[in-house]
């Protein structure tokens, strides 16, 4: 990827005209890469005189140890921003339990007369992640694994005291093509929605549930399913990980 930038820096004017051709593997690696970057850009630039701490989270993961953490091959989670899976799994087989699970907790914990951030914890917050899916070939950063690792770093600190924060959404009615082998959501919040994690932030992690309607129509099978998105909470670090490890 570094050797391919060169091309856009270094030949601009000719930037119109110039293809890239590789295997759509090494273009998800790219898109992966890029975002981690601009991620990090933000966080430097919106800091540039304070202190920058990276975080690495996963596995076994060593920074001393190049066959482990390769680092030409680092994602990252910053404060602030939000990650969501881009392919969620919406398959009757897949989801149905899961869904009847997600149900009855959030049910009992943010009924629908609650419409503000609910104070929970970020114990609660990963027991709701690991009751949703996500298909691994959708683009994006969004990993189940590695998004309950960033949270559990999270818990260990002392800083966030095992708080967080919960917003519920329901018959919501996001769409997809069908016949799209290729489909990816580019967004899930509603207009406005981000700003609710915003004046709770920077202190906690915030997670929003958003129970889609799932109809056939709308492109899925016809069963309701929860998508989460995760805001991380705002501030001068990064939860780095090995996308290879992903």
């Amino acid at each position: 990827m570094l050797q391919h930038a060169r091309m856009y820096g270094y030949r601009e004017k000719e930037l119109d005209v110039t293809r890239l051709f590789v295997t759509s593997i090494v273009e998800e690696r790219f898109r992966l890469i890029n975002e981690s970057e601009q991620a990090l850009r933000e966080v430097i630039e919106k800091y540039p005189n304070e202190e920058y701490r990276g975080i690495l989270i996963g596995a076994d993961l060593d920074a001393t140890r190049r066959n482990v953490l390769n680092l030409n091959n680092i994602g990252a989670y910053t404060g602030g921003k939000q990650v969501f899976p881009k392919r969620p799994v919406y398959e009757r087989s897949e989801i149905e339990a899961l869904t009847r699970s997600l149900d009855q907790i959030l049910d009992s914990i943010y009924p629908t007369s609650v419409s503000k951030p609910f104070q929970t914890t970020i114990e609660q917050a990963i027991e709701l992640v690991k009751l949703t899916r996500s298909d691994p070939t959708g683009s994006g950063l969004w990993d189940d694994s590695m998004i309950i690792t960033a949270l559990e770093t999270l818990k260990k600190d002392a800083k966030y005291g095992n708080i967080a924060f919960l917003i519920v959404r329901r018959d919501r009615h996001l769409t997809r093509k069908e016949n799209d082998s290729n489909w990816n959501l580019r967004a899930v919040l509603a207009q406005g929605e981000l700003e609710l994690a915003k004046d709770i932030n920077p202190g906690y992690p915030t997670l929003y549930m958003y129970r889609q309607a799932g109809a056939k129509s709308e492109g899925w099978d016809g069963i309701p399913f929860w998508i989460p998105v995760i805001v991380f909470p705002d501030g001068r670090y990064a939860l780095m990980f090995n996308i290879e490890q992903s």
